[in-house]
């Protein structure tokens, strides 16, 4: 019999499978809280232990998970719409490869974990992309991936206070997050899939994802990707 998840997770699972599949930015965001909690990204808070998580750490790791997808896979992350929620981010990252690209005198995909030392040595341009991101985050995602169609008020996922720029878990919070991360972040990667399914006609999409996130693609697959790091090359 399969084992009933307890209710916190329950209601992170419901929120990802019932998020609207126009843009990506909330599988964005829910991808970073946990890559930022597993890395210990946080400060704890006496007395009680709460942690806070600084939207300045999550603008980074998004711009991380958005950067493998864009710079390496060039998969598209949603229609390109003007005023649509989560096009700042992914326009903000777009702009980050070009600039990239003109250093390195190439269009050759890299990692972000490559691309971020060269982007460091020039004044401005990695803090820019990140402020920029930072900004959207109390705009149109904080409050919004707390709410659940159907469900009467916000989720309690984590509290959010706009004024600080961070969302804070409670210390039990932060233990059953790390206990679930991987099926969360299963959860997270299904959901990606089928909103970039829908926006693109490369194939393993769900390998591209899950390869984004770690930084690896595995040598026997390298095949499938030829096409990508060849077309790169111009």
């Amino acid at each position: 019999m399969e084992e009933r998840l307890p209710t916190y997770i329950a209601q992170w699972t419901m929120v990802l499978r019932g998020m609207q599949v126009d843009n990506t930015y909330k599988c964005a965001w829910a991808r970073a809280i946990l890559s930022c909690l597993g890395k210990g990204k946080f400060v704890t808070l006496p007395p009680d232990g709460k942690a806070m998580l600084h939207f300045s750490d999550i603008a980074k790791e998004m711009v991380r998970l958005y950067w493998n997808q864009s710079c390496f896979f060039h998969l598209r992350q949603g229609p390109e719409k003007r005023g649509m929620k989560g096009v700042r981010i992914v326009n903000a990252v777009e702009s980050l490869i070009e600039s990239y690209y003109a250093l390195l005198g190439t269009r050759r995909p890299s990692w972000w974990s490559e691309a971020e030392p060269l982007l460091r040595e020039e004044k401005g341009l990695l803090g820019s992309a990140f402020k920029e991101v930072e900004k959207v985050l109390p705009e149109n995602v904080a409050h919004r991936f707390l709410n659940l169609r159907g469900h009467e008020g916000p989720l309690p996922l984590y509290e959010y206070r706009r004024p600080e720029k961070a969302i804070y878990f409670a210390s039990w919070q932060v233990e059953m997050l790390l206990s679930y991360k991987d099926l969360l972040e299963d959860e997270v990667d299904f959901r990606w899939t089928e909103i970039l399914e829908k926006f693109n006609g490369a194939p393993r999409i769900a390998s591209k994802i899950i390869s984004s996130s770690n930084e690896e693609v595995k040598r026997e697959s390298l095949k499938d990707f030829r096409d990508v790091i060849q077309g790169a090359y111009r």
